[in-house]
């Protein structure tokens, strides 16, 4: 996660960064709360899925606001 879009970024983005693994804990729960992602899995394997809540809104976000370069600004 704290490379997320390196393949399509610039360096400088790189620098001023995605967030941090201390905070990323508080974002999964957020998330799960308003209903954008459910956790699913088992014991041995869990995994992160969105929900159509997410997907719907993914479709009407412009892409610029989906790039990783703006979130780091």
């Amino acid at each position: 996660m704290e490379r997320a879009g390196t393949d399509e970024t610039p360096d400088e983005t790189e620098r001023k960064g995605l967030g941090t693994p201390a905070t990323r804990a508080g974002i999964i729960e957020k998330m799960v709360r308003i209903g954008f992602i459910e956790r699913n899995g088992d014991k041995k394997t869990k995994y992160l899925t969105p929900t159509q809540k997410e997907m719907a809104l993914i479709t009407v976000i412009p892409k610029l606001i989906q790039s990783p370069t703006m979130t780091a600004e």
